[in-house]
């Protein structure tokens, strides 16, 4: 499937919506804000699910609830247990517990987002074979329709070659790089591009999994190899990642960009 065809496809999610039932005037809302604001404060974390946040200790979730019935529960009523006991961390190492917890529970999120967009697009593909996902416009998929295999060939190029790359990537986005260990000498070009763009103060973040890594050991040595700069890691500016078989089926090196709750590809 083209790189266009995956934008568009991941347009749709957004486009829903606007399908969504129109909500309340502000006069009939506030109340309900009110009484939800009286609730928040009466018992912060009531919404979380304890057993949901096994990492924690007992001592500090309690720690969490406390937190959230002060300031920080006014100031940001929806952060997460390990973000509030992080940022008001009492020493350096409770802090390096907090941010390693939140590193990995981000890691696993992250990993299962991009199995899940594999295999949506290889169920699409699979499954409408011949088809072209909302196209622009009719007479696009009529001309579509018309080229010959060669010709669709150059304009899938085509789209590919107009696909957001690394220099698109803004302040605050997040990067993801899938590759492999070994044997894959494009997958070293794009690593190094994206070394080089976070070492030059790009403002974003990156996760590099690594799929035929047998330990985090092997991991570590990769790294080493490829000259990945320690003080990206020590400032999670970049992270690495033992894949244990979610992403085993992407074709490397597979490149994305967080957009929203979607990850769109990027070209390298």
């Amino acid at each position: 499937m083209n790189a266009r065809a995956w934008m568009m496809r991941a347009a749709l999610g957004a486009g829903l919506l606007g399908m969504l039932p129109a909500v309340a005037s502000a006069s009939d809302s506030a109340p309900s804000q009110a009484r939800d604001h009286e609730d928040r404060s009466s018992a912060p974390g009531e919404h979380l699910d304890r057993s949901q946040w096994s990492e924690l200790e007992d001592e500090e979730w309690e720690r969490y609830e406390s937190l959230m019935k002060g300031p920080r529960g006014l100031w940001s009523p929806d952060l997460d247990p390990v973000w509030v006991l992080g940022i008001h961390a009492r020493s350096g190492e409770e802090r390096r517990r907090m941010a390693e917890i939140a590193v990995e529970r981000e890691r696993e999120r992250v990993s299962q987002e991009l199995a899940f967009q594999y295999a949506y697009d290889d169920a699409w593909d699979r499954l409408y074979p011949d088809e072209t996902p909302f196209a622009s416009d009719e007479t696009d998929a009529d001309e579509a329709s018309r080229q010959d295999p060669s010709q669709r060939e150059a304009s899938e190029r085509e789209a590919a070659q107009q696909e957001a790359s690394i220099e698109d990537v803004g302040p605050g986005d997040r990067v993801a790089l899938v590759t492999r260990a070994e044997d894959c000498s494009t997958c070293e070009e794009v690593l190094e591009r994206l070394i080089g763009a976070l070492s030059e103060g790009a403002g974003w973040q990156a996760d590099v999994f690594v799929l035929d890594a047998e330990s985090d050991h092997e991991v570590r040595e990769w790294a080493t190899e490829h000259q990945v700069p320690p003080q990206l890691v020590e400032t999670q500016r970049l992270t690495l990642n033992r894949d244990e078989g979610e992403l085993a089926e992407l074709e490397v090196p597979a490149l994305y960009r967080r957009d929203g709750a979607q990850w769109e590809p990027l070209a390298w």
